[in-house]
């Protein structure tokens, strides 16, 4: 990820949190003040995909991703970079190319892009990098109790986590 350069020409930016799948995409932004260090969650959102066929799929999906950026106008990305291993490698790999969709939208859309791995995401939300799905929706529910997050719909918490891990780790901001 090399266009890592944080475009801010006031004290507000916004970022795009990502939680990529083949079949749902949660996504997120959050606006955050960089001189009251206040994180404001204006949207979280999953995206879905309902065809067997997954390019149609990857095609519904990245068409509605970048209708979400041309809405919300984010600066910056900040996506999961999942990781596949043992049995579940070869699953992973249709993901990995939405990824890499993902990734090539943020860059022709000029975004900063910042990648984190789950356990990373896990960890700076959490405090610890083997929390669960459930941990991470307590933890959002507790910050942002209007986005009314739920362990039915986790995608929408997950790419919350993962823009609010952007946060922690350039601006190092604290979580209530």
């Amino acid at each position: 990820m090399d266009n890592n350069i944080i475009p801010s020409t006031n004290n507000i930016i916004t970022i795009l949190g990502v939680d990529p799948s083949d079949t749902n995409l949660g996504i997120s932004i959050l606006e955050y003040d960089i001189e009251n260090k206040i994180a404001t969650c204006l949207d979280a959102s999953t995206l879905r995909a309902a065809s067997k066929n997954v390019l149609a799929s990857f095609d519904v999906l990245a068409q509605g991703f970048k209708e979400y950026i041309d809405e919300w106008q984010p600066q910056i990305m900040s996506i999961e970079l999942p990781i596949f291993t043992g049995r579940y490698a070869a699953m992973g790999s249709t993901c990995l190319h939405m990824v890499g969709i993902l990734r090539l939208i943020a860059y022709k859309k000029k975004l900063a892009e910042f990648g984190y791995s789950p356990k990373t995401v896990k960890l700076k939300v959490t405090g610890s990098g083997n929390a669960g799905k459930s941990d991470i929706v307590r933890k959002l529910k507790t910050i942002y109790p209007e986005q009314k997050f739920t362990t039915k719909d986790d995608h929408r918490a997950d790419a919350c986590a993962i823009a609010l891990c952007y946060l922690i780790n350039t601006y190092e901001h604290t979580l209530s």
